[in-house]
């Protein structure tokens, strides 16, 4: 089943979307968002409250990769490899996005890792007993 997510006139597509929002509704919000800002922040080397609303948040991301973007945009390409933001998509939301480049990436990078974390909540997996090291 695939379910669009839309981006100012872009369409990704993601695998089993709707299994994604009832774990999402699931999860403690501060405890998200506490993850995105952790997993977001070390990723692109900035500080993110984790206080912000979902605006805010992005508005920060935008206002790191904007300065990636003017300064080093191969520094922030590495940053989006690292976040996991598939080359495909990015192709994809600069060929029909009407918003900004770097307010397309900063949506990007938060969709993707809002998925990376559903997806670790929804298959975490306890310690196995006997490998601590």
């Amino acid at each position: 089943m695939h379910m669009n997510l839309y981006l100012k006139g872009y369409v990704a597509p993601i695998s089993g979307y709707s299994n994604h929002i009832s774990t999402l509704k699931k999860l403690n919000t501060i405890e998200f968002k506490n993850d995105i800002a952790k997993r977001v922040g070390a990723d692109l080397d900035i500080h993110i409250p984790v206080d912000l609303d979902d605006k805010a948040m992005l508005q920060h991301i935008a206002y790191r990769v904007e300065k990636l973007l003017k300064a080093d945009p191969d520094l922030l390409m590495s940053y989006m490899y690292r976040l996991d933001v598939e080359e495909k998509n990015i192709k994809a939301a600069l060929e029909v996005s009407t918003a900004p480049v770097h307010i397309t990436f900063a949506q990007l990078i938060w969709e993707r890792q809002k998925q990376r974390i559903i997806t670790k909540k929804k298959y975490k997996q306890d310690p196995i007993e006997g490998w601590e090291f």
